[in-house]
């Protein structure tokens, strides 16, 4: 009689632990709008302002000029007049950095408009080859210098 008493005396301090780390552990969870919130951004990315490029989707022959946002080794966002850009579209994108020329593959990963015939799109450069990420790195990063002066 007195060991089931005891057994259970036990198991209702195990129980009643378990219970307090589980409430620890929620208190420490940030909550879920933060959570869904989470910054995306794999690289360093830089703000430009006034820098235009063309970009082309690989399903037609027309150019559109863009605004370049901000731009980083994994991708850029551009601002456009039109929203003819479509989600998961595959786009040629050309533009000038120190007087370098980049030509890049991307694909639309998201779309935002922010005002009447404005849209900003999110776009993540895809088939990047190491040298050309190299010298995008290096370019940003001296203009990053330069902003920095």
């Amino acid at each position: 009689m007195y060991i089931l008493l005891a057994l259970s005396f036990v198991l209702v301090i195990i129980i009643a632990t378990m219970l307090v780390m589980m409430l620890r552990n929620n208190r420490k969870r940030k909550p879920q709008a933060q959570e869904n919130s989470i910054d995306r951004r794999q690289a360093y990315r830089l703000y430009i302002n006034n820098k235009m490029c063309n970009v082309q989707p690989l399903y037609s022959s027309s150019r559109e000029a863009a605004l370049i946002c901000d731009i980083s080794t994994t991708g850029i966002r551009i601002e456009t007049k039109s929203d003819s850009l479509t989600l998961k579209s595959l786009l040629l994108i050309y533009f000038t950095l120190e007087e370098e020329t980049f030509l890049l593959e991307g694909m639309v990963k998201r779309k935002q408009t922010v005002a009447i015939n404005r849209d900003q799109y999110g776009i993540k450069f895809i088939f990047i080859n190491p040298a050309m990420e190299e010298n995008l790195q290096k370019k940003l990063t001296s203009l990053t210098r330069k902003i920095a002066q």
